[in-house]
């Protein structure tokens, strides 16, 4: 595992890996949800310790051609939908203002998104038709691939979420007025799914198995919550596989290893997409293949 210096979970476009590389292919950028933070969210365990997987950097050390980013955005302690806070759609325009001005878009682009990271995605995308802002047309029109985990593609089913979450992270306070925006994300949705026909860029869901844990003692007599139904959390979309996979809502994007499903199932994603950009290029062989072939090998050795 690569070691990754601790970063500081703030509001920003940060830098994981390769990102200096003026010759790189694609550019890779991690988008959290609710509750969420650039980093934390895809981090299994603490740094320093044996268990530690970040798996942004460890992605990027597979996928040397491709830069690799977080996206770091307030999400924890605004009401999403109210008048306290940025609404979505103007959060959408803050977003694709931070990642414009950083030159993300000059490139073909692939979104790995956690929860409201993925509503996030769609409204800079549906958003885009109509803002006539060069820069943000461009970045949009580079999108060549978007990983969904956990996210909460119809508007019912972000107030069930919000409900939910609140539960276990016990931040009502956070995500009071989410459900009034139902019509909008409805609407939202819709619209993406129009874009998507016409941009046909390669999408992939992972979805939750399991209820997520209780974080206190005394709360864990409570059955297991779902934050994101499997039916909810399947986009619908043309060409688009939608994967379980036997994790709660927050751990889906924390895995643990290189073997865990969203992990190589993301590896993989991005190894065809990158393959098919470069179809020339010979492709390089990940350290994942390279461990696989290893184990296949020593069963066969005497």
């Amino acid at each position: 595992m690569r070691s990754h210096q601790m970063t500081p979970d703030t509001e920003g476009l940060h830098p994981i890996a390769n990102t200096d590389r003026t010759d790189r292919v694609a550019d890779i950028v991690f988008v959290h949800g609710l509750a969420g933070s650039s980093h934390a969210t895809w981090r299994h365990g603490a740094e320093g310790r044996a268990d530690h997987f970040f798996w942004p950097a460890e992605l990027g050390g597979e996928l040397p051609q491709c830069g690799v980013w977080s996206l770091g955005y307030e999400a924890g302690i605004i009401p999403w939908f109210g008048a306290d806070g940025l609404p979505i759609e103007d959060r959408a325009v803050n977003l694709a203002h931070k990642l414009t001005t950083r030159g993300i878009g000059d490139r073909p682009l692939i979104f790995i998104t956690h929860s409201m990271g993925g509503l996030m995605v769609k409204e800079i995308v549906v958003q885009s038709i109509t803002a006539g802002d060069q820069e943000w047309g461009r970045l949009v029109g580079n999108i060549v691939g978007i990983v969904f985990c956990g996210t909460p593609h119809r508007g019912a089913d972000v107030a069930l979420m919000a409900k939910r979450l609140a539960v276990v992270l016990r931040t009502q306070h956070h995500i009071r007025d989410m459900a009034s925006g139902t019509r909008h994300l409805d609407r939202l949705h819709t619209r993406f799914v129009e874009w998507h026909r016409t941009a046909k860029p390669r999408t992939e869901a992972y979805t939750e198995g399991i209820g997520m844990k209780r974080l206190h003692w005394f709360l864990r007599w409570l059955p297991a919550v779902f934050a994101v139904k499997p039916g909810s959390a399947d986009p619908q979309l043309a060409g688009c596989r939608c994967i379980p996979c036997h994790e709660d809502h927050l751990a889906l994007v924390k895995p643990p290893n290189y073997e865990h499903d969203v992990y190589a199932g993301v590896l993989k994603f991005v190894v065809a997409i990158v393959q098919g950009l470069s179809p020339t290029a010979k492709p390089q062989l990940s350290t994942s293949f390279l461990r696989a072939l290893w184990q296949e090998l020593k069963t066969l050795l005497p």
